[in-house]
């Protein structure tokens, strides 16, 4: 993948599930502003993601509004 730049079909396959942000009585679950998508991606993408960290994490940067993606900082 590395070499050729081709990422097989089955590596963007996953699970869409939707989370509540917040539980303050059971009319906000009829919101759909009210919910976040999280993806359950396949094991083997997160192992080729986190080699890929492993070799090239020094180089890459996040964009400085990026707050929930960089080490040692928080949303707050």
């Amino acid at each position: 993948m590395y070499v050729y730049g081709f990422i097989p079909d089955d590596f963007v396959i996953g699970i869409a599930v939707p989370l509540v942000k917040m539980l303050d009585g059971n009319k906000l679950r009829a919101v759909s502003q009210n919910y976040r998508l999280s993806l359950l991606s396949q094991i083997i993408s997160k192992l080729f993601e986190m080699a890929l960290m492993k070799l090239f994490g020094t180089q890459l940067q996040s964009d400085s509004l990026q707050y929930s993606f960089q080490s040692n900082s928080s949303c707050s």
